[in-house]
């Protein structure tokens, strides 16, 4: 469930085949009110937002965290 592209990888468009074959498979087989997140740093906002995701509110905790 989760991937990333390994930095010396990165700019080579890997990403952005691997998202537009996410959506195709979303938009193909996801449910009409199906919500697809992510998590990713605001830096990356632009990119994701080129596939259609948008900025919301989240939280999250992490279990046995000492720095709760």
């Amino acid at each position: 469930k989760d991937m990333m592209v390994h930095p010396e990888y990165q700019s080579k468009k890997i990403g952005s085949a691997l998202m537009k074959k996410l959506d195709e498979w979303l938009e193909s087989n996801a449910s009409g009110d199906a919500l697809a997140g992510l998590y990713t740093g605001p830096n990356l906002a632009p990119f994701y937002g080129q596939f259609g995701f948008r900025e919301s509110f989240g939280m999250t905790k992490r279990i046995g965290d000492k720095n709760k």
